[in-house]
């Protein structure tokens, strides 16, 4: 049996890491300057009716997110939401979405909350993949859904204006 070559796992580069970081932000960044800010004005719930009138370019369809446009690491906070859905269902979101796009718990800002694919927001939001990085690490350690919510409530719970979330 040949030696493994590939140590692509083993003590990450922090050059290449901060590189992957600094892509995810310019995509996060393109995303929100190109659909993003649209589908909060419209409710990011495919309501295509705008106050100010509508054109033709407007009426067309909303164009779906895909992970092909995010770095891995990324793409990994959005699977593994997908795969984890009544721990992250459990997790209150503390970046202000439930106000704007009417998520309901932290699932909601990685995948659409009527299932129909994956959310947007999550890619622009570093609250929301802070979130999920203590999610993955603590469902990892083999922590339980209670935990991980009170840990995030216990971290982000002081930062929120609504004394009712803390």
């Amino acid at each position: 049996m040949a030696p493994r070559t590939d140590r692509s796992d083993e003590n990450p580069d922090p050059f290449r890491q901060a590189a992957m970081s600094l892509a995810g932000l310019v995509a996060a960044i393109a995303l929100i300057l190109t659909g993003g800010l649209a589908g909060v004005a419209m409710g990011a719930h495919g309501d295509t009716g705008m106050s100010m009138g509508t054109t033709a370019a407007a009426e067309a369809a909303p164009m779906a997110f895909t992970l092909d446009s995010v770095p891995m690491d990324m793409a990994a906070h959005y699977h593994f939401a997908a795969a984890h859905p009544n721990a992250y269902g459990m997790i209150p979101c503390f970046c202000g979405c439930e106000a704007t796009l009417d998520h309901r718990s932290l699932h909601d800002c990685f995948v659409r909350p009527d299932g129909a694919g994956w959310e947007v927001h999550a890619s622009g939001c570093a609250v929301c993949i802070d979130e999920s990085t203590t999610a993955r690490r603590m469902l990892r350690q083999g922590r339980s859904n209670a935990e991980v919510r009170d840990a995030v409530l216990a971290d982000y719970g002081m930062l929120s204006s609504d004394p009712g979330t803390a």
